[in-house]
């Protein structure tokens, strides 16, 4: 049975998917280690279906695949690849990321030493097309960039905790456990949509089946951030989505993802003064004061009704934002 699957779910992306599978075609695997590669095609109308054929047609990469998934949004899809395949470990791949020569090897090394990870993830860096201004910057971490140092380390067992997507290896039996497969909360990125929380919410989930969370800087990743995703507007949509789905994360992060109406009220009570007092902040410096608010200050404030948003939705709708 193949080891490890690595997992790439693409949307419209051709060009810097041939350059994530041509660094596939590079890795150095020992010669008795069984791997794979599945690419789930999420309705793509750009030349993805040709790439793909390409690439299989040279033959570099061992049991290559192809899927099309036909239900929008990345959670979908990689929800897919664990159907498509039976390989006890499954890494998920973005379709802008170029692994180092050993990535799958030290993905297999680790999982081999540590029985009881359920989730790893390992060493991020950005690639950025055009040089970013220094608030584009300041956002990194959510552009997927992780590092927590030179040693490997174990993740808290309580309270928040978050490994990228990017370059995130499963252990099949502790997804499985975590009842991701038959039920997710968050749908993470939907065709133009910057949905995410997806992630975040797989780790927890399978931290919360008795799992272990581990960062691994051994495996290492350049995520490659094209130019169009280097602005400032950029950053306001991403931090709103983010903002959206920090009411799930922080009910997983507790884990407590079903809550009573009390406690929904009392979430969108404080989210709701949260917003007002940084509306009347903003209120006051641009119109009394003649004062510019600094742009984080905006962006956090863009993030805060983004989270009133699920909030609301929550107390009124039920599950509202959230997916079944």
């Amino acid at each position: 049975m193949t080891a490890i699957v690595v997992a790439i779910c693409t949307y419209n992306n051709a060009a810097l998917l041939a350059r994530t599978l041509h660094t596939l075609e590079l890795q150095l695997v020992d010669r008795d280690l069984d791997w794979s590669v599945l690419v789930v095609d999420n309705n793509s109308s750009d030349e993805t279906p040709r790439l793909v054929e390409n690439v299989l047609s040279r033959g570099k990469i061992p049991r290559f695949s192809y899927v099309r998934e036909e239900q929008q949004g990345l959670a979908h899809a990689r929800r897919r690849a664990l159907r498509e395949t039976e390989a006890p470990l499954i890494a998920f791949v973005d379709d802008d990321c170029l692994l180092d020569a050993d990535w799958v090897q030290q993905a297999l090394s680790f999982y081999r030493t540590h029985p009881g990870a359920g989730a790893v993830g390992g060493r991020v860096r950005l690639h950025w097309e055009v040089t970013p201004s220094w608030l584009v910057r300041y956002y990194a971490p959510a552009y997927a960039q992780q590092d927590y140092g030179g040693s490997s380390r174990q993740l808290p067992n309580t309270g928040f905790a978050y490994l990228v997507g990017a370059g995130l290896v499963l252990r099949r039996s502790a997804i499985e456990a975590s009842g991701w497969l038959d039920h997710m909360y968050l749908t993470d990125r939907n065709g133009q949509s910057l949905a995410t929380g997806g992630d975040v919410e797989m780790v927890l989930r399978v931290r919360a089946a008795g799992y272990q969370l581990w960062y691994y800087p051994e495996m290492c990743i350049e995520h490659v951030i094209p130019k169009e995703r280097i602005s400032t507007d950029y950053i306001f949509r991403l931090m709103h989505s983010v903002g959206r789905a920090d009411p799930i994360v922080e009910s997983l992060a507790r884990n407590t993802a079903e809550i009573s109406f009390a406690k929904k009220f009392i979430r969108f009570r404080v989210s709701l003064v949260k917003v007002l007092k940084a509306a009347t902040k903003m209120t006051v410096s641009d119109l009394i004061l003649r004062q510019r608010i600094a742009p984080p200050y905006t962006i956090a404030t863009t993030r805060a009704i983004g989270e009133l948003q699920t909030n609301w939705e929550l107390l009124w709708r039920g599950r509202g934002y959230l997916e079944n």
